[in-house]
């Protein structure tokens, strides 16, 4: 049996597994609180499995490793910035947004600042931020599939579109952070064996002579530096150094904040001892990856066809070089990587539409019980119209190739508009809520019309160059202009610890 055949059968197995996994954990699924955050009893590996398996996902074997794979070591500066920001969930805003008890990103603003305008506008900035993503997703994920089964772009699709949304709407949160956690241990375990195999096929040369013909070929392959091209100019333009650059280490910092598939991720632990070392586990096996993956990528560059695509080469040696039924697991991990963001942007964008926008407005009246029951029937729904449009838009050529070339930056800049509403709100207690309201709506703004212009001026630098500076001006001018209430005030000492509300004489009202 060739590894082609051995790949295809672990693929739709692996689909089925999934899809088995959501129906298993939907049994878990009593309440709302269960849908969305588990019951927040995920304990730290399957936590840190969620985290390093949506942050990584294709883009792992496929973007990244083209990276290394024709510049060398150098572009893995653009994952330090989460991995730094990763710090500050650790100590800083993890613990607080998991002392609040919410459901969702949108809840925590408004618990925080007591109003409902904050959530309905941080709703509208999730679904618009992950549903357009959604559609980059789906498409990489078909590309990705249909080598290895086959299969036309449009079919492999469909069918990885259908297993997301059964495993992500019948588990709800269950399914998307076991389901990720799978696939996390064949991410490492490709990336740990990826490297020994790569090495011995190689060439027979001494380590020694690869290493000098791979610095031959590819200057800088194991500098931190790496080979950094300028890109082109100008210099500040989006395809110059410091627009590309800078654009890609900011965003990288931001999304690594509060960007939703990690700071959602705070929410579901057993307590804050778990956010804290899963995002420190979290931090050594994105690290362990990469040192892996790069490092990889220039031995095979140096045996590997000269003709041969970096996108497409870790899949080759998969296939050429592995044990056949170990490629074929593997490549099931990899096709079924895409998944992973897939499954957590369809919940967030379902659980904001549902829970925060349908279930404010419309359910409010009814009972807490019967509220609840109504609510999960309701994101249940949600989750499958969004994910049935986002699909159907990604099987169009047209607009997929668009949102696969545009909708990474443009979500990821999205995220930003409430970083200073959620991490400054989270330090201070002087943050009003007119302050955090208006930095989200004004940066939101300003994020989309400049992101406008981008797209017929090529010559200027990438969104987030306007709107994080903006939301951080509206935030700190609106602080000076208009004093807390009560309620957000409230909502500030709920995210503090035992201590510091001890050592600032702050005593609980009854």
């Amino acid at each position: 049996m060739n590894t082609s055949l051995i790949a295809k059968i672990m693929i739709v197995v692996s689909f089925f597994l999934f899809m088995g996994v959501g129906v298993w954990v939907s049994k878990r699924v009593k309440n709302a609180e269960d849908y969305y955050v588990m019951g927040r009893q995920a304990p730290t590996f399957l936590v840190t499995g969620t985290i390093v398996a949506s942050y990584l996902s294709t883009t792992a074997f496929t973007g990244i490793f083209a990276s290394a794979y024709n510049l060398g070591m150098g572009p893995g500066i653009l994952n330090y910035g989460c991995l730094l920001t990763w710090t500050l969930l650790i100590f800083v805003l993890g613990p607080r947004v998991y002392r609040l008890k919410a459901l969702s990103i949108p809840e925590i603003l408004s618990i925080r600042y007591g109003t409902h305008r904050i959530r309905t506008a941080a709703s509208i900035l999730m679904i618009l931020a992950c549903s357009t993503y959604l559609v980059s997703i789906f498409a990489g994920a078909g590309i990705a599939l249909a080598g290895p089964l086959g299969v036309s772009k449009h079919f492999a699709i469909a069918i990885s579109g259908i297993v997301v949304l059964f495993f992500s709407v019948t588990g709800g949160m269950w399914g998307v952070v076991v389901t990720d956690t799978m696939m996390m241990v064949l991410f490492v375990g490709a990336a740990i064996l990826g490297f020994p195999i790569a090495l011995t096929h190689a060439g027979t040369a001494s380590p020694a002579e690869l290493v000098q013909a791979i610095n031959a070929s590819l200057p800088g392959a194991f500098k931190a530096g790496g080979y950094m091209p300028m890109f082109g100019k100008p210099f500040w333009s989006a395809s110059g150094f410091v627009g590309f650059m800078g654009f890609m280490v900011l965003v990288s910092m931001s999304v690594g904040l509060t960007g939703a598939h990690c700071l959602s991720r705070t929410m579901i632990c057993k307590n804050e001892k778990v956010v804290a070392r899963s995002f420190i586990f979290a931090q050594l096996l994105v690290v362990l990856f990469l040192v892996l993956v790069y490092a990889t990528a220039p031995f095979i560059k140096i045996a590997a066809p000269a003709d041969m695509q970096g996108s497409q080469a870790y899949v080759w040696m998969v296939m050429e070089w592995f044990n056949p039924y170990l490629a074929g697991i593997i490549l099931a991990g990899i096709s079924a990587a895409g998944l992973s963001t897939a499954s957590t942007l369809l919940q967030q964008a379902g659980s904001a539409l549902g829970n925060d926008i349908y279930g404010q407005f419309f359910l409010s009246h009814l009972p807490a019980e019967e509220r609840e029951k109504k609510v999960l029937s309701v994101s249940r729904g949600c989750m499958l119209v969004i994910g049935v449009l986002m699909l159907l838009i990604s099987m169009v050529d047209m607009a997929s190739d668009f949102f696969t070339l545009y909708s990474w930056a443009f979500a990821s800049g999205i995220f930003v508009c409430w970083l200073p509403a959620i991490f400054i709100g989270s330090i201070s207690k002087k943050v009003s809520e007119p302050a955090a309201y208006w930095s989200i709506i004004i940066s939101l703004v300003l994020n989309i019309g400049y992101w406008l212009l981008t797209l017929t001026n090529p010559i200027l630098p990438h969104q987030i160059y306007v709107a994080l500076p903006a939301s951080f001006i509206v935030l700190f001018v609106g602080m000076s202009r208009a004093a807390p209430t009560k309620a957000a005030e409230e909502g500030f000492w709920r995210m503090q610890s035992r201590q510091y509300k001890k050592v600032h004489g702050y005593v609980e009202s009854k």
